[in-house]
């Protein structure tokens, strides 16, 4: 028999993290499973999808045996939500087909389907790796997480490509869905001669463990000469893998705009001027579009809902209008996104037809955003 005392609450935090590798329904019983293994002072807890791997170490107390075994993630997930969070829980692996989890009064027993033997493990070899601060890569990401393509029909743009700047060779970063474009640089070095696309579901659990204000140095791992580029991310007591996405990324250099930036126009846009008439054209138009028209002589932007006929304005600041155009309009839920990942930003532009290109606070960071029709 085995039997393991542990805290509910790192529990919890652990399950919570863990479920971004659990699919709601699928047709491989195992992969509903997380599995248990006896690590140091505690235990790891391991969940898969077969494209992702996440482990969790987490303090426990052992009595019996030490090997591994593997418990339903839902039921897990429901018991550990439903006792309290002060409290202290155990897990009884009594048989190879019977599990108890029990808290105070509270008592959950469980008959397995699946053995420990059955857990696919993703497996990584001869990785190249470096280490980035866990700032640095917290903002590589949350830089570039609302420029990712949600569709799946160019598969290639789910995710946040990772190479390298063509002039200084460090660390660069990029995400676009064609109709805006993102690029994050840090002086950090990559892995030797690895190039790949951290897809969407890695990039959200990254992001969920990742502290902005965090010290630690993460271990960042992988290598395009295995038969899939693979990405080894370690962050405290969390390791996750991934298979990266197989697939070429655009040459996106060339929706860079050539411009000249000492004589454009630019517009400054903030968070708290922009989100509020935002809000309330969706409000009123639904899920329609919205054309965001800027009119630099009048210094104010407008906004029209396609079907609907009223119009919203608020005053922009015009910090140059050097540029050919006195006008330009972008889609109004880009604008409302941009907002909320760079509160304060600058577009520039020379042309109504021109690509905006968007600068803001961090100097690591640089937009494209395409113009739209007004």
């Amino acid at each position: 028999m085995v039997e393991i005392s542990i805290d509910v609450a790192p529990m919890r935090r652990a399950l919570r993290l863990l479920g971004r590798a659990v699919e709601p329904r699928n047709t491989i019983p195992v992969l509903g499973y997380m599995k248990v293994d006896a690590f140091n002072s505690g235990m790891k807890i391991s969940t898969t999808d077969l494209n992702m791997e996440i482990t969790v170490s987490v303090e426990a107390q052992w009595t019996g045996a030490k090997k591994p075994f593997l418990v339903p993630y839902k039921a897990a997930r429901s018991f550990f939500d439903a006792v309290p969070v002060d409290g202290m829980a155990t897990m009884k692996y009594t048989a190879p087909d019977r599990l108890e989890l029990a808290c105070g009064q509270i008592e959950l027993r469980i008959q397995l389907l699946c053995v420990a033997e059955d857990y696919p493990h993703m497996t990584s070899q001869n990785l190249n790796g470096t280490s980035i601060s866990e700032p640095d890569l917290y903002r590589h990401l949350k830089s570039l997480r609302h420029c990712i393509e949600k569709e799946n029909t160019r598969y290639y743009l789910n995710g946040v490509f990772v190479t390298t700047h063509p002039e200084t060779g460090k660390m660069r970063t990029v995400s676009t869905d064609g109709h805006r474009l993102g690029i994050y640089d840090t002086d950090n070095v990559p892995p030797s001669g690895f190039t790949g696309i951290i897809p969407t579901p890695a990039v959200d659990v990254l992001l969920a463990t990742l502290r902005p204000d965090g010290n630690a140095l993460v271990m960042f791992e992988g290598n395009r000469e295995t038969e899939r580029p693979f990405l080894n991310v370690e962050i405290g007591d969390v390791r996750i893998k991934a298979k990266l996405i197989d697939g070429t990324f655009p040459d996106y250099t060339r929706d860079l705009p050539k411009l000249d930036q000492t004589a454009c126009n630019r517009v400054n846009l903030t968070a708290g001027g922009i989100l509020g008439p935002l809000r309330m054209a969706l409000e009123i138009g639904g899920e329609r579009s919205i054309a965001t028209k800027i009119n630099l002589p009048a210094a104010k932007a407008e906004l029209r809902t396609f079907g609907q006929d009223c119009a919203i304005s608020f005053p922009v600041e015009i910090t140059s209008d050097a540029g050919s155009a006195d006008h330009i309009g972008f889609n109004g839920r880009y604008l409302m996104d941009q907002a909320r990942a760079t509160p304060t930003f600058q577009i520039m532009f020379d042309h109504a037809g021109d690509p905006g290109l968007i600068r803001c606070e961090d100097p690591n960071a640089q937009y494209v955003l395409m113009p739209m029709r007004v």
